[in-house]
């Protein structure tokens, strides 16, 4: 092999070593920056736990934090609805059915609303439903609502949003049952009554800047 062809050879093994180098701290600062993501993810958690566990009294096992935000188009903020699995409330259910209906009816049009983790069905005309994760007794699980007002068709406002949790009987029917028979699918002061096996009511609102 000649002088030039050796020098090539050698910067072509120069050019692979740094490659490699430059790859392997691309590896290591994408998994530092997943690492601390997880870390604030549960630091969030955690706050958010605390936070409920402070705004609960005797009676109390369905509730949101920090319920009423200002919002402007374009904006997005998570609501976190916090569930204690008070078991002899429960009936030793760890599962539990969410319904979220705006108290508005133009609310629909003008704000997209849902579950982070689990996006749910349609439920009503206007409702979203999702189940919740499995709550074991005694426990409080936070469970991220995200809500963005759309930039059409939004107008200055108060937008109210009803949250039932129903439990589900026997970790069986995971829907909200009605009495005397059939199924609710939205969560409005009037049909909150109707609700056979509600587990709590609630409610969080934006005021649309």
């Amino acid at each position: 092999m000649n002088k030039k062809g050796m020098e090539l050879a050698i910067n072509q093994i120069v050019i692979l070593i740094i490659g490699i180098v430059i790859f392997g701290l691309g590896l290591m600062l994408v998994m530092k920056v997943m690492s601390d993501g997880d870390v604030q993810l549960d630091q969030a958690n955690a706050q958010i736990k605390a936070q409920f566990e402070r705004s609960l009294d005797s009676d109390q096992v369905v509730d949101i934090p920090n319920k009423n935000r200002n919002m402007q188009a374009g904006d997005l903020e998570t609501f976190y609805l916090g569930i204690f699995n008070d078991q002899s409330l429960s009936e030793d259910s760890n599962h539990f059915m969410i319904i979220i209906t705006p108290d508005n009816p133009n609310a629909k049009e003008a704000i997209s609303y849902f579950n982070s983790e689990t996006p749910g069905n349609v439920c009503g005309s206007d409702s979203i439903c999702f189940d919740s994760d499995n709550i074991l007794d005694n426990e409080i699980d936070s469970i991220p609502i995200v809500v963005t007002p759309k930039e059409a068709s939004l107008s200055r406002d108060q937008y109210v949003f009803n949250v039932c949790v129903c439990y589900s009987e026997k970790n069986i029917d995971q829907y909200c049952k009605k009495v005397g028979g059939g199924h609710v699918d939205s969560c409005t002061r009037e049909t909150v009554s109707t609700i056979e096996n509600l587990y709590g009511f609630t409610t969080f609102s934006i005021n649309v800047r």
